[in-house]
């Protein structure tokens, strides 16, 4: 008498032409791709690893970054605390971060620490972006979830860190005042006339 098994997903997956891939090839891509549009692409993989492999990768675009760093904010507390606070972490330092990207993270941010899954270092990362305005941070200190250790350290965080330098402000051209008027006190500007 036959039974009436299944085959396993993986040879019906190969019968059909489709590579078998393994969570760790994710990982082990978004390690070591350059190539923003992957990078992209895989910072959807449902893989935590991946995903911190996305955030950890500098060659990550921002538009990537975003869209983890609102991952992070969904449902803080039905997703495992632990790897969405490191993903939280590795977003806060990432050298593209942009404002749009961090300001995605301190909502994030914000979300976790009302459902009290602790996302401190986070925090204390995103205090030390000069991208971020003091205001905003402060008021992760005043949600349900934050520690008093956590308050002090970002206050600490907050008076230590540097601002942006200010972009130097290019000189305005004065109206012109005629012939010679770049001239100084010792220089004549002589003119030929035809």
């Amino acid at each position: 008498m036959a039974t009436d098994r299944r085959r396993p997903e993986r040879e019906q997956e190969q019968e059909q032409g489709e590579p078998v891939r393994e969570p760790g090839y994710y990982r082990d891509l978004a390690n070591a791709s350059s190539d923003p549009a992957v990078l992209h692409e895989l910072a959807r993989c449902p893989y935590p690893f991946v995903q911190h492999a996305v955030a950890a990768n500098p060659c990550t675009p921002p538009a990537a970054l975003a869209e983890l760093a609102v991952l992070c904010g969904r449902a803080p507390g039905a997703r495992a605390p632990w790897n969405d606070n490191r993903l939280l972490l590795l977003l806060a330092r990432h050298p593209a971060a942009d404002r749009a990207v961090l300001s995605a993270a301190v909502d994030a941010a914000a979300a976790r620490l009302t459902a009290r899954t602790r996302p401190y270092r986070a925090v204390l990362a995103l205090a030390e972006r000069p991208e971020l305005r003091t205001e905003e941070l402060l008021a992760l200190a005043r949600l349900p979830g934050a520690s008093a250790r956590l308050r002090g350290g970002l206050r600490r965080a907050l008076a230590a860190r540097r601002p942006l330098p200010e972009p130097k402000p290019e000189p305005k051209p004065g109206p012109e005042q005629g012939p010679g008027a770049g001239a100084g006190p010792d220089q004549t500007i002589s003119r030929s006339t035809p």
